[in-house]
């Protein structure tokens, strides 16, 4: 069998391919195309939106990151004045109290100036005192104790003892 060529049968062919070719791009390409197309657009205003919201998230990643740089530096700065604050407040701290030391240190010298005064007088006079009973004692006399009790003060002070 060999494939015989009939005009009419060809042309007829033809005319049904033609005809099935329109009824296809008619009613099948044209909706395909366009739901392909519309798909496409969908897409790429997707991929837009997604890039779009990409770049609106960096932008805030940045300006928080900003913000909390910002407010590290903040941070640091006020740590840094408490810091200085208690510097200086210590510092006067250990002054007055360096201050309130060295003056109970002056008080105490002077009341134990005032104490050592006090017991050279006292020991002066029971001195004179021991030595007036001992002088009289030597002498077997009675002395008037109050004549010789300056008289011995007087000695004490020009003798300087004590």
């Amino acid at each position: 069998m060999m494939f015989e060529f009939e005009i009419p049968t060809q042309v007829f062919a033809a005319i049904n391919f033609l005809v099935l070719y329109w009824l296809l791009r008619k009613f099948l390409f044209k909706p395909v195309t366009e739901f392909l197309q519309k798909r496409t657009s969908m897409i790429k205003d997707n991929i837009d939106k997604a890039e779009k919201d990409r770049q609106e998230a960096n932008q805030l990643k940045n300006e928080y990151a900003q913000k909390l740089q910002a407010a590290k530096a903040k941070a640091d700065r006020i740590v840094n004045k408490a810091r200085e604050r208690a510097d200086i407040e210590y510092k006067k701290i250990i002054e007055s109290a360096k201050k309130e030391a060295q003056e109970t240190i002056e008080c105490a010298r002077l009341e134990i100036e005032n104490q050592k005064e006090k017991y050279a007088k006292q020991l002066k006079s029971h001195i004179a005192s021991i030595a007036l009973t001992a002088a009289s004692k030597v002498t077997k006399e009675n002395m008037d104790s109050e004549k010789n009790l300056k008289l011995v003060e007087k000695f004490l002070e020009d003798e300087e003892v004590a």
